[in-house]
């Protein structure tokens, strides 16, 4: 297992496949490519102080749409701020699990069924599991 940043691939497609944990390296002419619209790295600021890094928007059940890093460093699925979750409906409550580390600190977590869908670009993923962490502002999505 690698993390790897796309930045490397300056000038071609760098397309996720989670279905398959697969990220392929594309030329933008390359008839593999995908024909719908991309979405372009964040900013600085916008997903952990991390300058252009790999995000999606991510929407939520209630309404709110937050930046979603795309973490292939990680197999944890999706995680949300642990502010969120008193916006969402959940399937039970939430159950502390070990900590999330992020940049060489933890941070504590804990894990529900989420009752509703989440869009990620022209992924719909019907009631996930989410891991809510504590001291976070974005959402991320592991391979």
């Amino acid at each position: 297992a690698a993390a790897i940043s796309p930045g490397v691939f300056a000038g071609h497609l760098v397309r996720f496949d989670f279905k398959t944990s697969e990220a392929q390296v594309l030329d933008r002419s390359d008839p593999r490519a995908p024909k719908t619209q991309g979405y372009d790295y964040s900013g600085a600021d916008d997903v952990a102080h991390l300058s252009r890094t790999p995000a999606i928007p991510m929407l939520l059940p209630n309404g709110v749409t937050i930046s979603a890093m795309i973490d292939t460093g990680t197999q944890r699925g999706i995680e949300l701020p642990r502010s969120l979750a008193e916006g969402l409906i959940l399937a039970g409550p939430l159950v502390q699990t070990g900590p999330v580390r992020l940049v060489g600190i933890e941070h504590p977590a804990a894990k529900a069924d989420l009752i509703g869908d989440i869009r990620l670009g022209a992924v719909t993923l019907h009631n996930p599991q989410i891991t809510f962490v504590e001291g976070v502002t974005a959402g991320s999505i592991g391979f």
